[in-house]
């Protein structure tokens, strides 16, 4: 948690407050799933293009709005090693072969 707000979120507009129920319903899906949501309903409104935030938008939304920043380790899951310096470009563990 870096530097919470101190004020109350507002979600008067409607294409923010969209957004973010849509981000929130595909929490546990891919980006892909979300963008092809947000795509779905620009063909059924082409009046709102471009209002509904992107992912990565929204993405950043939530994190200045709530001060929750994530945090990604690109490791191997069995905790071998840690993928940075030499190990940046492995898909594979050395040491386990692990995915």
């Amino acid at each position: 948690l870096h530097n919470p707000p101190q004020h109350i979120l507002s979600l008067d507009n409607p294409y923010t407050r969209y957004a973010l129920d849509l981000f929130l319903m595909t929490t546990n899906a891919s980006e892909e799933t979300y963008n092809k949501a947000r795509d779905a309903y620009y063909r059924l409104h082409l009046e709102h293009c471009d209002r509904i935030m992107s992912f990565y938008q929204v993405k950043q939304y939530v994190t200045e709005a709530s001060g929750v920043d994530s945090i990604t380790n690109d490791m191997c899951l069995n905790s071998c090693l840690e993928y940075t310096g030499p190990f940046a470009k492995f898909e594979v563990c050395p040491m386990c072969n692990e995915h």
